[in-house]
């Protein structure tokens, strides 16, 4: 449901003041919220996380690898992994880090690998193991 903002506003006022308690609304995104300021905030917080698990594997002296996802195209979260792969794409660029672009290299069947467009059966696992297999052995070998 979509209220326009001065009546959430004028709501949310009287609310507080019968109640004594701020009015919040949790778990929707409400429509007077511009997309690309949410957008925004969560990349910020996203690339601090990679930042932060990037600085705690270097303390215990290993190697950060990344590895983008996959869902079905017309899964409701499509467009946001797209988004998040691609930050985290650029992040390993930046930082000198390597990212294995499942996203990119992993050819689905959706029917046959996937359960509900997000998570994989095991013909999907599979083909996620081959792959994450086949390029760290390639990485391996290079040294």
């Amino acid at each position: 449901m979509a209220l326009p903002y001065k009546t959430l506003e004028e709501f949310c006022k009287l609310y507080k003041a019968e109640i004594k308690i701020p009015f919040a609304v949790y778990g929707i995104i409400p429509n007077y919220v511009k997309e690309d300021k949410i957008v925004l905030q969560f990349l910020i917080e996203y690339q601090k996380r990679l930042k932060k698990i990037n600085e705690r594997t270097k303390k215990y002296k290993s190697k950060t690898i990344f590895i983008t996802q996959n869902v079905h195209k017309d899964h409701f979260l499509s467009n946001a992994l797209n988004i998040i792969n691609i930050t985290t794409k650029n992040f390993c660029i930046n930082n000198e880090i390597i990212c294995l672009p499942l996203d990119e290299k992993v050819n689905f069947d959706f029917e046959k690998n996937f359960y509900d467009g997000i998570h994989t059966r095991p013909s999907g696992n599979k083909k996620i193991a081959e792959y994450i297999s086949y390029e760290l052995k390639k990485k391996i070998e290079k040294k």
